[in-house]
């Protein structure tokens, strides 16, 4: 028994050394996922994570059984399901944004899709919504979503969180779509300066390279 259990691993440490055929933003985003329950738990290895959302009924002959798909969470290799985000959620409350933020889609928009955008800009925060949408009446806010204007970004900037990223990287999104390189230079610049003050929150999570390059391919080398 024990030689199978060691055969088993080796065979489940080869499927993790495949690449993985997860989207690069849905792969960062797991990971981002995983990175906050661990600093959410204070446990240091995904078996230990494993074993804390999801224990095993039994152990039988005093075995411990070698898991898994916590692992592949680790590594950005597998989405998991809705329910195990739920059951999480409901531990260490918070950390479904992290998996489900409209940030992701927006970074995977590969051209500008008007009904996408804003469908995505109506996915906001609220106090990011009342930047970008017309000044709310009783209460609610306009269904109209307002064109660019600088005048937004100083309150975008003191937001200067991920739903002020994704509304900058929407904005940008449109101005280059429509040919506005001016906007697109501004809007750019500025979005630099929010992953500049996000690049702790980032760091601590061991990602804030890879983020930085994803915004570098995404948006910098697309704008003069």
């Amino acid at each position: 028994m024990e030689f199978r259990l060691v055969d088993a691993k080796i065979n489940d440490q080869q499927k993790l050394s495949k690449k993985s055929s997860l989207h690069p933003v849905d792969s960062l985003r797991v990971r981002f996922w995983y990175q906050g329950i661990k600093r959410a738990t204070k446990l240091s290895t995904a078996y230990q994570i494993e074993c804390y959302f999801e224990p095993l009924d039994e152990v039988t002959d005093g075995r411990t059984l070698f898991r898994i798909m916590w692992i592949r969470y680790e590594h950005g290799r597998h989405v998991p399901q809705a329910k195990l985000v739920e059951l999480v959620e409901a531990k260490c409350p918070g950390t479904a944004v992290d998996l489900y933020h409209p940030l992701w889609k927006t970074l995977k928009l590969d051209c500008y899709v008007p009904k996408e955008v804003e469908s995505l800009f109506g996915l906001l925060e609220p106090q990011v919504k009342g930047v970008v949408y017309e000044r709310p009446k009783n209460g609610f806010f306009s269904a109209v979503r307002l064109k660019f204007k600088a005048t937004q970004i100083p309150y975008l900037l003191k937001i200067g969180n991920m739903d002020a990223l994704a509304a900058l990287l929407l904005y940008w999104q449109e101005a280059t779509s429509n040919g506005n390189h001016s906007d697109a230079c501004f809007i750019a610049k500025k979005i630099y300066s929010i992953l500049l003050n996000l690049g702790w929150s980032f760091l601590q999570r061991d990602l804030d390279g890879e983020i930085f390059r994803l915004f570098k391919d995404k948006v910098f080398e697309k704008t003069d």
